[in-house]
């Protein structure tokens, strides 16, 4: 390894940008000790750090690169990105605002303090800030899906609407945005307009358990228990369902009386999950259909 930090630098450039980010910080890390003034250093270094899920150490790489070049709102951006994704959201909006008090047109510190106002549970406050954003850049997909997603907290469906036909009409190949607008609609009350959003989420492929939520919902709301169940099935099938969706699934086996295939489903999620209270439960019922009196009383205990 070169003993030239100009060099380091270049080298863990190039292992960043192949993938290898372990690698990278590494030689951030060689370059950081050969070069402990150099911005670009620890900037990268926090960026690499960040991207490898360790928040907390780029948070402190982040700190050296703002203490070294105060009046550089970026640094006060990825220093508040590493404290955001610590879990420290107060002191994150605290570095998204000095950043734009340092460059009002800076989306980015608009866009992050948004985030950070939404993880502090004030979105009202987040919708003003992503607001800031998009006056900016008014086709910021970003700022309008984490607005859209503000505005559903706040129950303000018709705003967050809109922010989703826009995003469908920006991007009509994002499968994610079809699916904000499905469920948007589907809190709405707009049954056919959000299995509409939902399938043309699932026209885009690969399957999305998302979308096949949204088509169980809908099922649901009509009564439609075999379409509700079908729609499971292939969200299970697609090995990424989470274990609560196959405990409704094996609630929909058991109403319809599918008293085996719902012992089956439980069984599934237990092995994962031993002491799934719901799981647990539905397979007592399923055992109580079943005349197990004695398997459904051990499961209820």
């Amino acid at each position: 390894m070169s003993a030239d930090p100009r060099a380091l630098l270049a080298e863990a450039s190039n292992l960043h940008r192949a993938g290898k980010v372990e690698q990278a910080i590494e030689a951030y890390k060689s370059a950081a000790r050969l070069a402990p003034g150099s911005i670009d250093v620890h900037r990268m270094l926090a960026l690499a750090l960040l991207q490898a899920g360790r928040p907390k150490e780029a948070v402190r790489s982040a700190r050296k690169a703002r203490d070294l070049a105060p009046r550089d709102p970026n640094t006060h951006v990825l220093m508040g990105a590493g404290l955001l994704l610590a879990g420290d959201p107060a002191k994150a909006l605290a570095a998204f605002d000095q950043a734009a008090a340092l460059h009002p047109g800076l989306l980015e510190a608009h866009f992050q303090a948004g985030n950070a106002l939404a993880a502090l549970g004030r979105h009202s406050a987040a919708v003003a800030r992503f607001t800031q954003a998009l006056a900016i850049d008014p086709r910021a997909p970003e700022a309008l899906m984490n607005r859209a997603t503000a505005y559903a907290r706040l129950e303000r469906h018709a705003e967050a609407l809109a922010d989703c036909e826009k995003l469908v009409e920006m991007q009509p190949w994002v499968p994610v945005h079809h699916i904000a607008k499905a469920n948007t609609l589907l809190e709405m009350g707009d049954l056919p307009a959000a299995l509409a959003a939902a399938q043309a989420a699932l026209a885009l492929g690969p399957t999305t358990v998302e979308a096949l939520v949204v088509v169980y919902q809908v099922a649901l709301a009509r009564g439609d228990l075999d379409d509700a169940a079908a729609a499971l099935e292939r969200a299970i099938q697609t090995g990424q369902a989470p274990a609560d969706l196959r405990v409704r699934y094996a609630h929909l086996l058991r109403l319809r009386e599918q008293f085996p295939a719902a012992l089956i489903e439980c069984d599934a999620v237990l092995r994962a999950q031993p002491r799934s209270a719901a799981a647990l439960h539905e397979r007592a019922e399923a055992k109580r259909a079943l005349d197990d009196a004695a398997g459904a009383l051990a499961d209820a205990d």
